[in-house]
């Protein structure tokens, strides 16, 4: 036999080294491969809490920090110029004192009594009319006729405090005979308080009816809306009442009792106490069902 030529042994020996290698190397790449590392990474991150994410990039500003103060300064110029034109084109009620802020008062709906000029009309402006009183001191005998009228009205109840509401329904008829009777009321009470009037005029719609017009004049609205302000002018005929005591937008006419139902319980908070004459029974009746406190006085007894 000739040195070339392999024996068995050798050749039996170069094949499991052959296979020894080839088994090495497919461990090795199965388990360093770049692929392998790859996924393992992602199942590792998919395997995190959400507070142990990886961390996102830094987003760098696009703006040199001299570009970004500018531009805050300009928004905050930008605010105080929005804030200064609402300011000046903001509405304030007529009977709004002008000595606070209205977005400052603003509470359910209904400006706080000593935010309004009535808080303040008495003492500035009584003295001036002879038609308040006859006495020599306007105020004193104005606090005097304001006790009179609270004894007589909450008679056996706890009159509320200054600056609360109360809402009065008073018929239309009364409004057109009155005397000065009523507005001396309503001024020494819309000093007090703050006061609403609903107009009742369900007498002047049966009235209508009656004459066999089955066509309402309040269905037209030209006919309602000069009836409806005639009313609450005659309020200010005389110089006893006047718009800043009561403005005339607290004055609301009525043909029914269900919308002075709606009206009292259209307010946000609740009126104190609502006063109407002995015939509003049932306005009496439908308000206690809802929880008001509804008096029912003869307006002329409440002033002699």
């Amino acid at each position: 036999m000739s040195s070339d030529q392999w024996t068995d042994d050798e050749v039996e020996g170069l094949l499991k080294t052959i296979f020894i290698a080839v088994t090495l190397a497919g461990i090795g790449l199965y388990f360093f491969s770049p692929t392998r590392f790859r996924q393992q990474h992602q199942n590792q991150r998919q395997r995190l809490p959400a507070h142990q994410a990886a961390p996102q990039p830094i987003l760098r500003p696009s703006r040199r920090p001299e570009q970004a103060l500018a531009a805050n300064h300009d928004n905050d110029d930008d605010e105080d110029g929005i804030n200064y034109f609402l300011k000046t084109i903001s509405r304030v009620p007529p009977h709004h004192a002008s000595r606070s802020s209205s977005s400052r008062v603003s509470y359910d709906g209904v400006i706080p009594f000593r935010f309004t000029k009535a808080a303040t009309y008495e003492a500035k402006n009584v003295s001036s009319n002879s038609n308040l009183s006859d006495g020599t001191d306007d105020i004193l005998q104005n606090r005097k006729g304001r006790a009179l009228i609270l004894a007589k009205l909450f008679k056996k109840l706890d009159p509320p405090a200054r600056g609360n509401m109360l809402v009065f329904s008073i018929p239309s008829s009364q409004i057109s005979s009155d005397n000065g009777k009523l507005q001396r009321i309503l001024f020494l009470l819309g000093t007090y308080y703050n006061v609403f009037v609903m107009v009742n005029c369900d007498d002047d719609v049966v009235a209508v009816a009656n004459e066999g017009n089955n066509e309402l004049t309040y269905n037209d609205y030209t006919d309602d809306k000069k009836r409806c302000n005639a009313l609450i002018a005659k309020l200010y005929e005389s110089d006893i009442l006047t718009e800043e005591v009561l403005p005339s937008h607290r004055i609301v006419v009525t043909n029914s009792v269900a919308s002075r139902v709606a009206f009292v319980r259209s307010f946000p908070k609740s009126p104190n106490y609502i006063i109407g004459v002995e015939s509003e029974r049932e306005l009496q009746i439908l308000l206690t069902k809802f929880g008001y406190k509804v008096i029912l006085k003869n307006i002329d007894a409440l002033i002699s």
